[in-house]
């Protein structure tokens, strides 16, 4: 006898259809149907890389943190599920699928080089060091069906396509012990690509790798250079695959953000902005090749998305012949030097 509703809420390491995970066998989590009190059996079944799962009916009352039970899992790979329970209201229907899609499981798969802008030996003070403008160019000559970018840094970044940010997501890659674990963000940039030349760019500053930190305030608590790493793959409609990533080809400026720091906040001079800086064309003077950064041997693992979830305007601004304004997309912080 069927009982009413279907279960709901579906998660995968407690996010909604997440793509980009580096989790090999993700948990999986549930809410039972309206009004249902307590479970007492379950049943999943899903696909992943053209191969069906199915568990069967476990006599369990867990909903929290089942572990996936199907085939292993690859790069970049796509997977579903649902799942019904048997619960003191009888058996119910099966729920919505959950979708989730796998990132770069092996070191091997990253063909983007760690790259930084070329300070040179005389590096800027802590608490005024600006944030890096960097850009690459790659030319697409078939229909996109699909594209995700992976990325991480030592320090801050934010990450641009052809003009647009590429998501909301802030101070990635986030805290984190940079000497053995880096986060990676994934990005879907399907809708922003474009046939013929797009622009992969990024700002880049100093964060908690190289920032003021801590009690003290002490700088370089990880190291003494930010560097980037960015890789993009392209699913054409033909089954053609383009990886573009960071490499010796990227260009590198300073742009408006003459310093970034988390506990120092930002300053913006918009004398020195650069419009369409990451937008395909020809560039403006000030900008020189990147120079290239040594690998870690930090694990690049995924991590959760940090969003804003609010804005605060600035209470008061300089006179715009001071040339000094606007937010702090790098530093954290919403008190700048065109703020008082």
């Amino acid at each position: 006898m069927n009982g009413p509703g279907r279960p709901g809420g579906l998660r995968v390491e407690h996010l909604t259809e997440p793509f980009g995970m580096t989790t090999r066998a993700p948990r999986l989590s549930w809410r039972l149907p309206a009004g249902a009190r307590t479970q007492v059996a379950y049943r999943i079944r899903g696909e992943a890389g053209g191969t069906e799962w199915d568990t069967g009916r476990v006599e369990s009352g867990r909903t929290l943190f089942v572990p996936y039970g199907g085939p292993p899992l690859a790069s970049r790979q796509r997977a579903t599920w649902a799942v019904k329970v048997w619960t003191d209201l009888g058996e119910s229907d099966w729920s919505e699928p959950g979708r989730w899609e796998t990132g770069l499981l092996e070191p091997g798969e990253w063909a983007a080089s760690w790259i930084r802008p070329g300070e040179g030996e005389r590096i800027p003070p802590a608490g005024h060091r600006p944030a890096y403008l960097l850009r690459g160019k790659v030319v697409l000559s078939r229909p996109v069906a699909r594209a995700r970018v992976y990325a991480t840094a030592r320090g801050l970044y934010e990450l641009h396509l052809n003009g647009a940010r590429a998501d909301d997501i802030e101070l990635a890659p986030g805290f984190t012990a940079y000497r053995t674990r880096l986060h990676v963000q994934t990005y879907d940039v399907t809708g922003l690509l474009r046939p013929g030349e797009n622009v992969l760019g990024a700002v880049l500053g100093d964060g908690w790798y190289r920032g003021r930190t801590s009690y003290h305030r002490l700088p370089d608590g990880f190291g003494d250079r930010t560097a980037l790493l960015a890789q993009m793959h392209v699913e054409h409609d033909d089954g053609t695959e383009t990886v573009f990533g960071t490499g010796p080809d990227w260009v590198w400026a300073t742009g408006p953000i003459r310093a970034a720091d988390l506990f120092d906040g930002q300053e913006n001079d918009l004398r020195e902005d650069r419009p369409g800086w990451s937008v395909p064309g020809d560039l403006e003077a000030g900008w020189a090749p990147v120079a290239l950064a040594e690998a870690t041997g930090a694990s690049l693992v995924s991590s959760p998305p940090r969003r804003c979830a609010r804005s605060r305007s600035c209470g008061r601004s300089r006179s715009p012949g001071s040339g000094r304004t606007g937010r702090s997309p790098i530093s954290g912080r919403t008190s700048t030097a065109g703020c008082g």
